[in-house]
């Protein structure tokens, strides 16, 4: 099992929902990136340390329990519609044909 320890950047969070990656987060830059950690955690998808400390033990915590990895991934899921990826592919395909 893979987990994913980033600053919760808009295009760096996008991705590791695509690809189904649970997410540890830290140092948030203020505006932006604070705004994403607090709804990218209400909605399940992610954590997140103020410390390396703090990170490093969500990640351990969270890597010695599947289940809790399993839920982060199960919110990620609900997060997008089911067909997101294959339709961003074809609507890209389709405009470069």
């Amino acid at each position: 099992t893979d987990i994913y320890i980033t600053k919760p950047g808009g295009l760096t969070t996008s991705e590791a929902i695509v690809k189904q990656t649970p997410m540890v987060f830290y140092n948030a830059v203020s505006g932006c990136e604070t705004r994403n950690f607090n709804f990218l955690e209400m909605m399940g998808v992610a954590e997140g340390g103020k410390s390396w400390r703090q990170v490093a033990a969500i990640a351990c915590r969270n890597l010695n329990a599947p289940e809790r990895l399993q839920k982060q991934i199960d919110a990620m899921k609900s997060f997008l519609p089911h067909n997101t990826v294959e339709y961003i592919c074809s609507t890209v395909k389709e405009k470069i044909s």
